[in-house]
């Protein structure tokens, strides 16, 4: 905490602003919540959920009222809760490689939750046409467009 609002004093202090980020460390938990299963390769519990919702709850908070302007974090079920707790405008981050039509469901579903976007990765670079799928991502963060146009208009790009 206090590395963060030294570091965000001395950003504003040059007109930048702070992005803080929640990271799941070593934590068993939540580093299988990130990958999406136990370690056991079974689905997550609802009370591991719940763990994973309280955690992000808090954290993202605490960076908000420590002078973080932006807030990077993981969608999880309930992710309206985490939107409502923290003061500041949150990204989520993209997490592991998905299918395209399943990274737009993603972005869709986390936007319409309040997150006012996504750092996305890998689901855009790694992606068989990264330019068609930036474009798509981007229709859903910036012009609301649902999952379905989206969808369309990636394959349009990709077509050439």
């Amino acid at each position: 905490i206090e590395n963060l609002t030294s570091l965000a004093d001395e950003a504003h202090r040059y007109g930048l602003i702070a992005i803080g980020i929640t990271a799941v460390g070593a934590d068993p938990l939540l580093t299988k919540f990130v990958k999406g299963e136990r370690e056991d390769g079974g689905e997550l519990t609802a009370d591991d959920k719940k763990e994973a919702l309280r955690y992000l709850k808090h954290s993202c908070r605490v960076l908000s009222e420590n002078g973080a302007d932006i807030v990077k974090t993981y969608y999880c079920d309930g992710f309206e809760e985490v939107v409502e707790a923290c003061l500041s405008p949150i990204v989520i981050a993209g997490g592991t490689k998905r299918p395209t039509k399943e990274a737009l469901d993603f972005t869709y579903n986390a936007v319409k939750a309040g997150a006012v976007g996504v750092d996305m990765g890998r689901n855009i670079f790694q992606n068989e046409n990264p330019v068609a799928m930036i474009q798509a991502v981007r229709a859903v963060v910036h012009e609301g467009k649902s999952v379905k146009e989206a969808y369309q208009l990636y394959e349009e790009i990709a077509k050439g």
